[in-house]
């Protein structure tokens, strides 16, 4: 939020809403709409895979 000090009577410019995540990081509502949508979806994909990935092989049989 922002104030013109030099209107009469002083006035007040409201900013867009933005979302504060974890008091680090802000963000519109579009961008954190997006970061939702990838979150839903690597969760999807862990559910899907848990207990079926392995780590790669350190040494390689020959």
């Amino acid at each position: 939020m922002g104030f013109d000090l030099l209107a009469e009577p002083i006035g007040v410019c409201p900013s867009p809403p933005r979302i504060t995540l974890g008091e680090t990081f802000e963000m519109t509502a579009q961008q954190a709409l997006g970061i939702a949508e990838l979150l839903r979806a690597a969760a999807h994909f862990a559910q899907q895979i848990d207990g079926q990935a392995r780590w790669p092989r350190l040494v390689a049989e020959s």
